[in-house]
């Protein structure tokens, strides 16, 4: 077996992060924003666009 050629596919993954930066003048809102983006219907978009979804009941 050649070692250089182990995978057939190689499927890169991109994280997506998402932070809250300490002293942010819209705390509530970056908080509701981060909470949609880890919401069921955000993260069902996300994987329809071809990105891994954080969500196991995605």
């Amino acid at each position: 077996m050649n070692d250089t050629n182990i995978f057939k596919y190689v499927i890169p993954v991109v994280p997506s992060p998402v932070a809250i930066f300490k002293g942010t003048p819209k705390l509530d809102a970056a908080k509701k924003f981060v909470d949609y983006l880890l919401s069921k219907e955000a993260q069902t978009l996300v994987a329809k666009q071809g990105t891994i979804p954080v969500r196991e009941d995605v």
